[in-house]
């Protein structure tokens, strides 16, 4: 037998149920947004190259390659003689 809440020897809560109906929409407990859930479930290690060019006049600028997977990084250097 569960143990009794202040709310359960109220008899004004008497008529209350224990347990929801089911033709009543719940709410979703989740504290988590979905952009956060997505991230928790994607675990592909992604690569981000930043690359340094010396563009004219002697400047040193830097180019960002990615964020890409780790599995697609050794074609993309080859492709881009990085």
């Amino acid at each position: 037998m569960p143990t009794p809440s202040p709310r359960n020897l109220d008899p004004k809560f008497s008529e209350e149920s224990a347990m929801p109906d089911e033709d009543t929409p719940q709410e979703d407990t989740k504290d988590v947004t979905p952009d956060v859930a997505e991230e928790e479930t994607d675990d592909t290690p992604m690569v981000v190259y930043h690359q340094p060019v010396l563009k004219p006049g002697g400047v040193m600028e830097t180019v960002k390659h990615g964020p890409m997977p780790v599995s697609e990084w050794a074609a993309y250097e080859k492709e881009h003689n990085l």
